[in-house]
């Protein structure tokens, strides 16, 4: 009989026949068919656990001669020997404790009830086709092995038990694919076997019962079969859940061993794409212990890792970083070509770059793989078809500089000039592998994760030797050329010694190994000292230091993956066969390794910021427990990516309900080196932008990627030198991040504590929170700021007011969940008096609203899809006259350009009554000088009201506008403007009573309205007044061009002087181009009065500006563009108008030109305008108003 020895264990202490051992039981023809050689199969009773390589390389020789639907793994074939085992057990233990001799008098009944021959018959022949180990070497025939006994037991007995266990072998439906070990057929047919079976089963049923039911002993083993037909794994859980009173604890360790084999050979045939459902942690005990979200079996528990909270604080400079990570040789590329010259070194950096970047509001910069790598990588990627790949940045030869960067001289250079610009430098280290060529792979082999044996027997090592030292060759398994494997180990051969080893690559069990590297066992203490004394001598250089992978160094995690407790295993194939106990474990491996790493670093160099890439749960362990400065946080990134909003919100509000404290750890990113880029996953609108604000803005660590502002694709891969991609950089990107990012950036200050953070629910008018709107605030030394967007497509409107709950306890255990109102939280003042100017960052508009207000409203908006607030420069104001009450009642929370110019606006507004009572006097003046049969002398008493108005109106405009104005001397001024002006009135008045020009002056008094009191008092205010009160601001001078244009002051006018309705209406909609007439005239200005106007081509790009083309009505008819007559004549009339008082003017103001000249120069200069208006009135009559048709004869 041949012994399968697939798992061992120790007889029960209460068996008084020995040591026995009962194997499953292989048909002798199928030993030879497979060539199973008996040594194969070993025992060794001290050891607990099952030899896992056995069973693979038994399950090796199988599949080697079947074809390729008939394969067969490890794990069921140990599962098929662990049942067989326990079945024996089972049986030994029924016969020891309840049915003394069972076996003894089950073959006198078979005798009684067979007969002696059939049932010799059956014996015979089955040990025939399952020979014992004897018979199979022929030390003795079937006939003496019949005759003998095993120990104080008759083999007869041994032997009817093996046959009724290859029954139930055959039984078992989930025993299929291996029905050709124990088929039972050829036995059934050649004996009568068959009816030995349901004689034994008959016996039985009239024997005590077993188990918790009582039942037979042939039910009570084929219930497995009964409940699991298709799974010899859920076979072993129901044994392993219902037979724990029979099994041993050695048996249940083997059951979670052989689970864990199961786990493992299903990992190996599932492939995994994209990534897993995002989960929102749970500050519980298991989450909270470093569990996160990876099971360890049942049982286990947690209070037994409970560690009190130990945060590192952060030093002056760490809450203001913001962190932009750069692929050093590809950005050097980059620069090269960007720069036209050529940048390989760090010193080479040209100062521009750091410059920009600290100007951009960048603190950090991450130098992603400066050190030397393993050239061993680089073969490996280069055979694998990329002919240009560099080694990966995360296969490290050793931790020092790149030659090729510069080295150590290269690197301070860059050091320095960052460090003068506020830069600080980040790098990463690697603590859970090396590459897999290094200087530890030369020097210290033992500090490695590996195995004198390969692990499968399938793992072939004849490729490229990829040492490039003598003394060692290293080989990456033969499956990883052909692409047709990815093993877990690689083979090194020690030339100096022959030693062959087997080393486990780097893996963190999610996906296939890095196979340029080389696993480090954290196991051994000197190992583990090893490793902070790197990390010691990294922190000498940067004062950022970012750790690769770190969750996988955490003591649960590092057990799970490498040395599983049983039951937890089967995440990296074969290392199910290394479990050990949890006890074993932490004897080994007794501090978090990542504790020691902080604690040390603490005491000798506390200005080095630790940042840990963590995820699986781990985030608050790494920061709350293990005390690192910073840990990833990639649910920001997946779940905004997603829009799992809710999901996100429940993160921040666990987080503030748990301990705040946690979430300013938080590095939050839009995109990872291993990440696609994030113009990718979050396009380069509005919700790019909207989430950018979350992440400069939320409490925590904001990390930029490489290319992420420029808006580049490509997502480089480490083992890049340089970007394949040819891209240019996004400059609308760039320049929207100038606006709405980069401010942000340049005040972390403000957002990056959580103490004074708060978060809120939106909520909509039915009551309703709306999931898909984040909304918080923050205040820091006196300046506050809210944040508000909406990361979906829909439209919300709604209303901030009350903030979620935060843990204001000092400590976790007395919890105090506090929520505050918005005023609360921002420090306002809950008065009506006390107003508050604030402004949004993104609209740039200005809003106020009171105290008051704050506290018993909330603040209300309405957000676009993916649009977004953020207010900030909060301006407390004491509203003494209720001006800001006005303001503020009038806008009813609109935003303004400025609302101190709309406070100027509101007190101007009492001015405008004060220049209407200008412009009358103005009017009267001309009427005088119009009457006037001599010189005329403007009336004293007129002057003197004009000096208080003008007194007032300047006291008015300075009250309101915090302006300088002397409104004694602009009234002296305009009064000397005046009197000039008046004299040519006298001038005009002649010319229209002279005789030789009555007819055509009427004509073009008509026109011109050349001696009216409304164009006087018009022109002075437009020109004269204008000019001489705004000479002398400086502050607030458009505000106040704006004012003494304002149509309001006008149309006062025109209705206290009662102009008749078409002329108010002319003039009023004249009062919105009147600048732009203004602005034409001005060039026209040195063109002397009688000259010929040859400036019409200026005349006719004034008329195509927009403006313009609105007031004459230009529009699009049956295809052809026509402009207003009316409108135009309008429009021409003011123009000529405006610029014959202007020249008037300017010819008056020569005191040296005498009173017939100045007739004879304006009968001329009244003369030519009239004949250039009748011109182009003519020439807009022949173009039928056509507009383009007018430009070209205009032009000629």
């Amino acid at each position: 009989m041949i012994k399968l020895l697939i798992c061992n264990h120790k007889i029960n202490e209460n068996f008084k026949r020995g040591n026995l051992t009962y194997n499953f039981q292989v048909r002798s023809d199928i030993r030879k068919k497979y060539d199973l050689h008996e040594n194969l199969f070993q025992l060794n009773g001290n050891v607990i656990l099952a030899d896992f390589n056995l069973v693979r390389n038994f399950t090796f020789k199988l599949n080697q001669k079947r074809t390729a639907d008939n394969q067969i793994r490890a794990g069921q074939v140990n599962a098929l020997g662990l049942i067989d085992e326990i079945y024996h057990f089972v049986l030994r233990y029924y016969e020891e404790n309840y049915n003394p001799n069972v076996f003894l008098k089950a073959l006198n009944y078979l005798y009684d009830k067979i007969g002696e021959q059939e049932l010799q018959k059956t014996i015979k022949v089955f040990l025939e086709e399952f020979q014992p180990i004897e018979v199979m070497k022929g030390i003795i025939s079937v006939e003496n092995y019949i005759e003998g006994k095993t120990g104080s037991r008759s083999n007869l007995e041994i032997t009817l038990e093996e046959l009724m266990l290859v029954h139930f072998s055959n039984y078992n439906p989930a025993n299929k694919k291996l029905r050709e070990l124990f088929d039972d057929k050829e036995l059934a047919e050649r004996t009568p076997y068959d009816k030995v079976i349901n004689e034994l089963e008959k016996y039985f049923q009239t024997q005590i019962g077993f188990g918790e039911e009582n039942q037979f002993i042939f039910d009570f083993l084929r219930k497995p079969f009964f409940e699991h037909p298709a799974s010899l794994e859920d076979q072993l859980k129901f044994i392993k859940n219902r037979w724990k009173i029979v099994l041993t604890p050695d048996f249940l360790k083997k059951i979670l061993s052989s689970e864990d084999l199961l786990k493992e050979e299903e990992k190996l045939f599932q492939i995994g794409f994209g990534p897993g459902e995002t989960q929102v942690p749970i500050f519980d005990e298991k989450y909270l212990f470093g569990f996160g979200d990876k099971d360890f079996g049942d049982g286990i528990n947690y209070k037994v890792y409970l560690e009190p909270e130990r945060f590192t604080p952060d030093t002056d400079w760490m809450p203001r970083v913001v962190l932009m990570a750069k692929n050093i040789f590809v950005w050097l590329n980059q620069l090269s070509k960007k720069y036209g010259w050529h940048i390989h070194r760090l010193e080479n950096i040209p100062d521009e770059e750091l410059d920009q970047l600290a100007d951009w509001g960048f603190t950090a910069l991450w130098l992603i793989g400066v050190w030397e790598r393993s050239n061993a990588s680089k073969k490996i990627k280069q055979i694998s078809g990329n002919p240009e790949a560099m080694p990966s940045a995360y296969s490290i030869y050793d931790y020092q500089i790149a030659n090729e960067l510069g080295g150590e001289e290269a690197f301070q250079n860059l050091n320095h000039r960052c460090r003068l610009r506020g830069i600080h430098l980040a790098s990463d280290m690697v603590p859970n592998h090396m590459g897999i060529f290094s200087r530890w792979i030369l020097e210290h082999q033992d500090f490695f994760i590996q195995s004198h044996s390969s692990p499968f027997p399938n793992y072939s090592f004849t490729g490229v030797d990829l040492s490039d030292d003598p003394a060692v060759q290293l080989r990456i398994e033969d499956g990883y050329w052909s692409r047709k494997d990815a093993a877990v180990v690689f083979q090194l051969i020690d030339n100096r010694s022959g030693e062959v080893r087997y080393i486990y690559h780097g893996n963190d069990g999610t996906s296939m190994p890095w196979n340029d590297t080389a696993q480090l066992n954290l196991l051994k203490s000197e190992v583990r000292e090893a490793l902070i004394q790197m990390i010691m001598h990294v922190a000498r250089k940067f004062t950022i230091i970012r750790f690769d992978a770190a969750m996988t160094l955490t003591q649960k995690h590092y057990q799970r993956l490498w040395f599983p407790p049983p039951g937890s295993g089967g995440d990296i194939p074969s290392r199910a066969g290394n479990t050990i106990s949890g006890e074993e474990f932490y004897k080994l491996y007794p501090k978090e390794f990542w504790r020691e790493v902080v604690d040390r670093i603490n005491s000798e160099m506390p200005n080095t910021l630790l940042l840990a890439e963590a995820f699986w749960l781990l985030e608050g362990y790494f920061v709350r427990t293990l005390g690192m400065h910073r840990v990833y946080n990639s649910a920001f990134m997946n779940m905004l990516k997603k829009e799992e909003n809710a999901k996100y919100r429940d993160l921040i509000t666990n987080t503030l309900e748990f301990n705040p404290e946690i979430l300013k750890r938080y590095v939050n990113f839009m995109s990872n080196p291993d990440e696609e880029t994030a113009v990718k996953q979050f396009g380069d609108g509005d919700k790019y932008f909207g989430i950018a604000v979350m992440m400069v803005t939320l409490p925590g660590l904001p990390m930029f990627g490489h290319g992420q502002l420029e808006g580049y694709y490509e997502k480089y891969g480490m083992e890049y030198n340089k970007a394949y991609y040819d891209e240019s950089p996004n400059h609308y990107l760039i320049s929207r991040h100038q606006e709405e990012i980069f401010p942000l950036m340049r005040k972390r200050y403000l957002f990056s504590q959580v103490s004074d953070f708060e978060f809120y629910d939106f909520k909509t008018p039915n009551g309703n929170v709306a999931e898909n709107v984040f909304a918080y605030t923050n205040f820091f030394g006196g300046e506050r700021a809210i944040v508000v967007y909406n990361n979906s497509y829909e439209t919300y409107s709604g209303s901030i007011n009350y903030s979620t709950g935060k843990n204001y306890g000092e400590s976790e255990g007395e919890k105090q969940i506090l929520s505050k109102n918005l005023g609360e939280a921002l420090s306002f003042k809950n008065s009506e008096k006390h107003f508050y100017v604030y402004k949004d960052l993104i609209t740039k508009h200005e809003f106020i609203r009171s105290g008051k207000d704050f506290y018993e409203y909330g603040l209300s908006l309405t957000l676009r899809g993916y649009g977004y607030f953020v207010f900030i420069d909060f301006l407390e104001m004491y509203d003494r006259n209720g001006e800001l009450d006005a303001v503020a009642k009038e806008l009813n929370g609109a935003g303004v350009i400025s609302i101190q110019k709309e406070l100027i606006k509101k007190g101007l507004n009492n001015v405008k009554h004060e220049f209407v009572k200008v412009l009358s006097s103005f009017s009267s003046i001309f009427d005088a000088a119009m009457k006037s049969k001599k010189d005329f002398e403007i009336d004293p008493n007129k002057i003197l009201e004009l000096k208080e108005h003008f007194q007032k109106i300047g006291d008015m405009i300075n009250r309101a506008a915090g302006t300088k104005l002397n409104g004694e001397l602009i009234a002296k001024n305009i009064f000397a403007e005046i009197r000039p002006y008046t004299e040519s009135l006298i001038v005009m008045k002649k010319l229209k009573t002279s005789k030789k020009t009555i007819k055509w002056f009427k004509k073009a008094q008509k026109e011109f309205l050349l001696l009216d009191s409304f164009w006087f008092s018009h022109f002075m205010h437009s020109h004269s007044i204008e000019k001489n009160f705004m000479g002398s601001v400086d502050e607030n001078k458009e505000l106040l061009i704006d004012f003494f244009r304002n149509s309001d002051i006008v149309n006062l006018w025109l209705s206290e002087i009662k102009l008749n309705p078409e002329l108010k209406q002319d003039s009023l909609q004249l009062m919105k181009i009147l600048p732009l007439i203004e602005n034409m005239l001005e060039k026209l200005k040195d063109e002397p009065v009688e000259s010929e106007i040859n400036t019409w081509n200026e005349f006719a790009e004034f008329i195509v500006n927009p403006e313009i083309q609105n007031f004459i009505h230009v529009n699009e008819f049956e295809g052809e563009i026509f402009f207003s007559m009316e409108q135009f004549e309008l429009l021409l009339r003011t123009f000529l108008n405006q610029y014959l008082h202007r020249s008037i003017y300017n010819s008056i103001q020569d005191k040296k030109s005498k009173r017939i000249d100045q007739e004879r120069l304006l009968y001329k200069a009244i003369k030519k305008l009239y004949d250039h208006y009748s011109r182009i009135i003519d020439l807009a009559k022949i173009s039928d108003y056509r507009f383009n048709v007018f430009l070209e004869k205009l032009r000629i």
